[in-house]
């Protein structure tokens, strides 16, 4: 799933990222809810509530932040992933 979850950074919209998160929201999908924080035209923030806790060691290969089954991900759309994919330009 964290495969799954980091490729969310590589959709070049917000209207892929919605239909991608509403394909893990299905009735057996991980995503129980999400919010997409629009804080410029390219740049956003995610948060996702799943169906389990995510480990803390996923939770930094996302580049995110987490507790338990609440995971927020910060990055710009259509922007390649890099090594630190939790920064976000300013």
């Amino acid at each position: 799933m964290t495969k799954t979850l980091g490729e969310l950074r590589r959709l070049r919209n917000v209207g892929a990222l919605t239909s991608a998160l509403d394909a893990l929201r299905g009735p057996f999908g991980p995503v129980r809810s999400y919010e997409i924080i629009h804080n410029s035209p390219k740049r956003l923030t995610l948060f996702l509530e799943l169906e389990a806790p995510v480990s803390e060691a996923e939770v930094r290969e996302l580049g995110a932040y987490g507790f338990g089954n609440k995971l927020c991900l910060e990055f710009l759309l259509g922007q390649r992933p890099t090594a630190d994919a939790g920064a976000v330009a300013a």
